[in-house]
């Protein structure tokens, strides 16, 4: 049975239908990515690095699912939960806050996250001493300990004041 002209037009009319639904489904797969890219480039201040891992994510989804799962991935690893709805201007990923802090510490001459990193482990290790000491009953065993404490005590005050003096900067200049 040969085709009749009108069902020759029929099955190019349904190829066309067919491929115009494939290039609809594409664009609308696109157009979710990039949906789902801008929220989060307008929720968030990324690094540069940050920004190609998220182009990347989108790029290898597979499905309308995979993005979405990558948009909530992305929103979780930097959203900070201590921040209030005032504060969406300080939702930073975590390389742009590495940015952030290397160009204080090169444009202010040191880094103050180091700084406070490097003093914190002698300020925590004397109150935990300190803390065992008042938990500890027999005399024989504290004198060691109150004489550490005794010998630890101005270093962890150094410390404390170092910490108490970077905090006391940031609200000066505020």
């Amino acid at each position: 049975m040969q085709e009749t002209p009108d069902q020759r037009k029929i099955k190019a009319l349904e190829l066309e239908l067919f491929n115009i639904k494939k290039e609809r489904d594409g664009l609308t797969f696109v157009n979710q990515a990039l949906g789902y890219s801008t929220r989060l480039l307008s929720e968030f201040h990324m690094s540069l690095d940050d920004k190609s891992k998220l182009a990347d994510a989108l790029d290898s989804a597979k499905d309308s699912g995979e993005i979405k799962d990558m948009y909530e991935k992305f929103n979780a690893a930097f959203f900070n939960k201590a921040l209030n709805e005032e504060s969406a201007d300080f939702q930073w990923s975590p390389g742009f806050k590495e940015n952030l802090r290397q160009y204080f510490a090169v444009s202010l001459g040191y880094d103050i996250i180091s700084e406070i990193r490097d003093n914190l482990p002698l300020i925590t290790a004397y109150f935990a001493l300190e803390n065992k000491l008042f938990n500890t009953p027999e005399g024989a065993l504290r004198k060691p300990m109150t004489e550490k404490l005794l010998s630890d005590r101005e270093g962890m005050l150094i410390s404390m004041d170092k910490i108490i003096n970077i905090i006391n900067s940031f609200n000066e200049d505020s």
